[in-house]
């Protein structure tokens, strides 16, 4: 009748201070708790891995945009120096066109 003492089909049995495995079922058991834990490993290890892409990925876009502003900024720069310049010069000539007449 006690399922701890009755050991015709239990694969272990209960003692006051200690569990009792037929042989074979501690390995089984083992087995499953190292494949249970290497599942959860796998998940840390993932989980990390996504995160310091992540990271790294926004690194470099901010960097890029960093760039590209920069980029744009000097073209801008550069094309508004060119248009001062211009309207400098057919200032200068107009001006000396009408000095001319007078």
């Amino acid at each position: 009748g006690d399922p701890a003492t009755d050991a015709s089909d239990a694969c272990y049995a209960v003692g006051v201070t200690r569990i009792y495995f037929k042989a074979g079922v501690l390995e089984g058991l083992e087995r499953k708790r190292a494949a249970a834990l290497a599942d959860k490993a796998t998940a840390v290890q993932s989980a990390w891995r996504c995160f310091y892409q992540q990271r790294a990925y926004q690194s470099m876009r901010r960097g890029t945009i960093k760039f590209q502003a920069s980029s744009r900024r000097r073209a801008a720069r550069t094309k508004y120096v060119r248009v001062v310049a211009a309207a400098l010069i057919s200032q200068s000539a107009r001006r000396a066109v009408l000095a001319a007449r007078t």
